[in-house]
């Protein structure tokens, strides 16, 4: 899956990954979360719970594309990732 988002540069936005809509079948939940950005954008923190990741992100230079990848790890053993591409533009 590739989403989409926009931000400005000035901006710092949580982009948040809803797993249990994704991939996690019943009773899977995610323990471990870890989120990879493109240079230039910077990770401000990232928290999760059993089924969502979140990462707060900032910066960025105008015209630019960024990637943020989401990689978890969850109780059944299942390693999976989903990646957000990030557009900086001024909004």
């Amino acid at each position: 899956m590739l989403t989409r988002y926009w931000k400005d540069p000035a901006a710092i936005l949580s982009y948040t990954i809803n797993w249990s809509n994704e991939s996690l079948p019943t009773g899977d939940t995610i323990v471990s979360s870890y989120w990879v950005v493109s240079d230039g954008l910077t990770l401000a923190s990232a928290s999760s719970t059993t089924t969502t990741a979140t990462a707060w992100l900032s910066g960025g230079e105008r015209g630019k594309q960024y990637k943020a990848t989401n990689r978890v790890i969850t109780t059944d053993g299942r390693r999976d990732e989903r990646t957000l591409t990030i557009i900086v533009e001024d909004q």
